[in-house]
């Protein structure tokens, strides 16, 4: 792999991937204005950041390793191993704004449902009582 970056490794302008640093202030903000979250980690079991894209209701386009597989169900978006599938899903998002908003709802969805605030009370208060019986 050359020295491009992961932008121009899917065939997309590196100024559209508009990688800036944001203070966490704006982050969030900025975050759910774009039209998709890529993301291309090969190493966290899950990262937060996957889960917060999620949870502000953006697409997933995604390699599929670790925990990725688990999170990310079929209809929340993208997830492969393969560069000309991630391309495809990038561009897809892009050029069908709809589509990425309908994606980026189940992802919402997705997120809510299995790492939500109120399942994690629900298993925390499930746990409690099993070790106070």
């Amino acid at each position: 792999m050359g020295t491009e970056g992961i932008a121009g490794r899917l065939g997309l302008p590196e100024e559209r991937c508009h990688g800036q640093e944001l203070v966490q202030a704006t982050l969030h903000r900025a975050m759910a204005e774009r039209r998709l979250y890529l993301h291309p980690v090969r190493w966290t079991s899950l990262g937060l950041s996957l889960l917060e894209a999620m949870h502000l209701g953006m697409p997933v386009v995604a390699l599929a390793t670790t925990e990725v597989v688990e999170a990310v169900p079929p209809d929340a978006g993208v997830v492969s191993n393969r560069p000309d599938v991630l391309r495809d899903a990038v561009r897809g998002f892009l050029a069908e704004p709809e589509r990425a908003r309908a994606t980026g709802r189940a992802a919402r969805a997705a997120a809510l449902a299995r790492y939500g605030l109120p399942r994690f009370l629900d298993d925390w208060d499930r746990l409690i009582k099993e070790m106070t019986r």
